[in-house]
């Protein structure tokens, strides 16, 4: 998703192209519900993130379809499904919705505002800044595999932090439940698994290797795969997840070695759920704070 000023860029764009869209997008611009719209937060694939004010004073996040795809069925249908999915999956770390507005034409989804960054910016850095985070991203994975849902879009733009450090993983808009329809296309290529690369049917696996990829980055600094990866490149897997840290721990050591184990494409080492991350992850938050 494009942020800060590119974003903003993004958005003139579109709104000056689409000056008979009854959506006026626009810093306080009123949105049905009592919004009042302050700033432009980013910009996807298909939706834009606005910071806004409610009526009550709370700030909140807005997501709703860019001007062009508004009309178009598909989507908002992925801001409703989204909705209908957070509202079942409530959980400290796993963004809380506040409802779901119906707009001229499109609907919006209203969630809690999140004001202390992603993960993109502690990638690299030591495991005291992130251990806590992963860890927190962990157990949201775990509970929503839990009530059959996988995430499937997994990176480290989607896990955004609260102002205490606490994690929440977010943009559900591609999740799906196991042995159900799922949405087609989308997702980051970066993270994504063979299975997911080659369309197959969503599962706990899909997650488990993002979360991989995921680790491998806040570890090294770098994807394990670049950014626009080969298949051959993700059947190869990776040996090694970088450079070591000055100092070593057997709890580093266990964690490298789960990652490693998550990246086979063969699947004969990978671990069936997220479980063996959230116990590495614990003890390497407790090894930190």
């Amino acid at each position: 998703m494009e942020t800060g000023a590119r974003a903003q860029a993004a958005i003139c764009r579109l709104t000056s192209n689409h000056v008979n869209s009854p959506f006026r997008f626009a810093a306080g611009a009123a949105i049905g519900g009592g919004l009042r719209l302050e700033a432009l937060l980013g910009a996807g694939g298909i939706s834009l993130v606005w910071r806004a004010q409610a009526a009550d004073g709370r700030t909140v996040a807005l997501k709703l379809p860019r001007p062009e795809l508004a009309p178009a069925l598909g989507a908002g249908e992925l801001i409703r499904r989204e909705f209908r999915l957070l509202r079942e999956l409530s959980h400290p770390n796993v963004i809380t919705t506040l409802g779901l507005i119906e707009l001229e034409t499109a609907p919006a989804l209203v969630t809690e505002y999140l004001d202390g960054g992603d993960l993109v910016s502690l990638a690299g850095a030591h495991p005291r800044h992130w251990a806590s985070a992963a860890r927190d991203v962990a157990h949201a994975l775990a509970h929503i595999h839990a009530g059959g849902i996988v995430h499937r879009d997994v990176k480290a733009r989607n896990v955004l932090l609260r102002s205490g450090g606490e994690a929440c993983l977010i943009d559900f808009a591609l999740a799906a439940p196991l042995g159900g329809a799922w949405p087609r296309g989308g997702g980051t290529a970066a993270y994504q698994s063979l299975g997911q690369r080659r369309g197959e049917a969503p599962s706990v696996s899909n997650d488990i290797h993002a979360l991989a990829v995921l680790l491998h980055e806040l570890l090294t600094g770098r994807l394990p795969f670049g950014a626009h990866p080969g298949l051959d490149a993700l059947e190869a897997g990776i040996d090694t997840p970088g450079p070591a840290l000055p100092e070593s721990s057997p709890v580093l050591g266990a964690l490298r070695e789960l990652i490693v184990a998550a990246l086979d494409s063969t699947a004969s080492r990978a671990p069936g759920s997220v479980c063996p991350f959230e116990d590495v992850l614990e003890s390497l938050t407790e090894a930190y704070y």
